[in-house]
């Protein structure tokens, strides 16, 4: 009778690990997507020539996502500008109820 029981203990032990590793999973695919996102946005401003039109375009397009976009100029001289992008996001797994509030920071020069 000790075989069947720790047989059933197993596979339930199994199937909880696998749970637990899709809900990583699916926590590692959020950050890449908003990984992308935040070098996307990136390249739109730079290759706008950092037009204020296309930033505020990007900002909404981020809150459309549920994203938070943040762009501030951070250069200290005007014929180079340098512009600090902060993508703010939301991470979660939900099967062990972690969520937390994560940052990507960048630069478009």
């Amino acid at each position: 009778m000790k075989a069947p029981v720790e047989l059933v203990i197993s596979i339930i032990l199994l199937c909880l690990g696998a749970f637990v590793m899709a809900s990583y999973n699916g926590a590692a695919l959020e950050e890449s997507g908003a990984r992308e996102t935040h070098e996307t946005f990136i390249e739109k401003i730079e290759n706008s020539g950092f037009d204020q039109g296309v930033i505020k375009e990007c900002q909404k397009e981020a809150e459309n996502k549920g994203y938070e976009l943040s762009v501030k100029n951070d250069g200290f001289y005007e014929d180079k500008p340098k512009y600090k992008v902060v993508l703010i996001y939301h991470l979660r797994v939900r099967l062990l109820g972690i969520a937390s509030r994560q940052e990507i920071e960048g630069y478009a020069l």
